[in-house]
């Protein structure tokens, strides 16, 4: 990770020496900063409910299909990411609080299978709702063989 030579705070903008920048590396370094965010997990291996507070959940649906929730968050902009890592079935996810026109249900059938979710909300900051950022399939995405999760409304 680069440390930058120049910092800004309040409207007032500090430059770095090299003294400096080389204190901020060797900092970053001694506390194991990545330059990548790694994100909170967790894997559910069979039947429950997705945390609302971590942002990953891998599914396991190697014991059979099965059914999964995902709570309404009160967190505006909160992001959800749910990936079907191990098949041994379908696991359908039900969805609380679904934006307006999203569907509430998504059944993910094969590995690779995920979704992406953002906790929307408007500009009083009250909360709309999980929308769909986006869905994917462990298929290669040709319109000819795209088998991603399949998204419905109950």
């Amino acid at each position: 990770m680069a440390i930058a030579t120049s910092i800004s705070f309040e409207g007032l903008t500090y430059n770095l020496d090299d003294r400096d920048r080389v204190a901020a590396q060797a900092a970053l370094k001694a506390q194991s900063v990545s330059s990548y965010p790694v994100m909170a997990t967790e894997a559910l291996t069979g039947a429950g409910a997705c945390s609302i507070t971590t942002p990953v959940t891998f599914l396991d649906t190697t014991g059979g299909a099965v059914a999964v929730t995902l709570a309404a968050s009160t967190v505006a902009g909160a992001v959800k990411w749910i990936i079907l890592v191990k098949d041994g079935g379908d696991a359908t996810l039900t969805i609380a609080n679904t934006a307006s026109g999203v569907g509430d249900t998504v059944t993910f059938a094969g590995i690779g299978d995920a979704i992406t979710l953002i906790n929307a909300a408007d500009e009083d900051g009250t909360i709309i709702g999980w929308t769909l950022l986006s869905r994917e399939s462990g298929l290669a995405n040709t319109a000819s063989n795209y088998d991603g999760p399949v998204i419905t409304t109950a």
